[in-house]
């Protein structure tokens, strides 16, 4: 899940997404043949979960505890719902 978390947050391409998954490979033995396929199964999840802390954060938290406003700038967290949206939108899943 956490090689997920870091092509989603990276905005990774395909051929980066295998690469990465190639270079994972060489330091945690034994090889992995369904890694890739695994991580493109929870790159969804890693979106939905963004996506869902993001309208939390900014439709109930902030307005229940206004001072998180004081750590995480509601601006910075809108922006990157927007990223979320339109990652969403072209989101074409893995692709053979």
């Amino acid at each position: 899940m956490e090689l997920a978390k870091l092509y989603y947050k990276n905005s990774l391409t395909a051929d980066q997404q295998v690469q990465g998954a190639e270079a994972y490979q060489r330091f945690c033995p034994p090889p992995d043949h369904t890694l890739v396929d695994r991580i493109q199964v929870y790159l969804p999840l890693t979106i939905a979960a963004s996506f869902c802390w993001r309208i939390r954060f900014l439709y109930q938290d902030v307005i229940d505890n206004p001072q998180l406003a004081q750590y995480t700038d509601p601006k910075v967290v809108d922006s990157r719902l927007q990223g979320d949206i339109n990652y969403i939108i072209s989101f074409k899943g893995h692709q053979k």
